[in-house]
């Protein structure tokens, strides 16, 4: 072990008496007298819109745009509270739902094994199931269904030996 380091603080003392060489003269003289040049433009960049309509107008696209899109959504969020006040109003007329047939299913869309190492130096192994839950609520007498779908994922520990 020490004969290694040894040669390894031998090497680097090599290193570091060496010293770069010189460049050759032309080659200073060329890197001196170089001066960046323009770059023409490319086809791509003289294609696109904002060529041809001036920068002008698309850096006012940008903030109409989301003055636009605020507005949009205050207007609509004040119908939807008109809205709600309507429905309100009249639930308190509506008969409440029975649920007279109940469908409960559950499909597995996908799985997988997993096998990770934990800090300590652990293995760990899992297996991995995507479920999609589903649920169909229905009143027959009123002619109301109600679905509903969850996704669900579920992690299960596996044992992992090592002979």
């Amino acid at each position: 072990m020490k004969e290694h380091e040894h040669e390894r603080e031998s090497v680097e003392a090599e290193l570091q008496g060496l010293r770069p060489a010189k460049l050759p003269e032309n080659v200073v003289a060329r890197l001196s007298a170089a001066r960046p040049q323009a770059l023409a433009r490319s086809p791509i960049r003289a294609a696109l819109p904002s060529a041809t309509l001036g920068w002008r107008w698309w850096r006012w696209l940008a903030p109409a745009t989301a003055t636009i899109c605020a507005a949009a959504f205050w207007w609509l969020a004040q119908n939807r509270e008109s809205a709600e006040d309507i429905g309100a109003s009249s639930a308190g007329n509506a008969t409440p739902l029975r649920a007279d047939e109940v469908a409960i299913d559950r499909e597995l869309v996908g799985s997988f094994d997993a096998v990770a190492t934990l800090p300590d130096g652990e293995h760990v192994r899992v297996r991995v199931r995507g479920w999609m839950d589903e649920v169909v609520l229905r009143d027959t007498a009123q002619g109301v269904a109600i679905h509903q779908r969850t996704p669900r994922v579920e992690v299960v520990p596996v044992s992992f030996e090592t002979y």
